[in-house]
């Protein structure tokens, strides 16, 4: 029961935590830190020498540069067909 009881300990240094989200999503964000910590292992395995904390945020870094999309900007967008002079249309009366 040792190595799991450490898989525990090094998942719970650095939680994905978040409140106020449905159900499901206290299962995927642990089965994502199970993933991770999984990773993280074989790393260090292998040779690896970054700190799980290191190994975390290159994961985030290599995910925000490959899938990152720039924020959009609030606001709404104006459409090209809505009448801006506040005017009902003649042929509408």
């Amino acid at each position: 029961m040792g190595g799991v009881d450490l898989m525990d300990e090094n998942i719970g240094r650095y939680r994905v935590g978040m409140r106020g989200k449905k159900w499901w999503w206290c299962i995927f964000t642990w089965l994502l830190d199970v993933c991770i910590q999984n990773a993280w292992q074989i790393h260090k395995k292998c040779g690896g020498t970054m700190t799980q904390l290191e190994f975390r945020r290159e994961i985030v870094t290599i995910y925000l540069q490959r899938y990152g999309s720039p924020p959009k900007s609030p606001g709404k967008v104006p459409s090209s067909t809505a009448n801006t002079d506040g005017r009902v249309p003649d042929d509408l009366r």
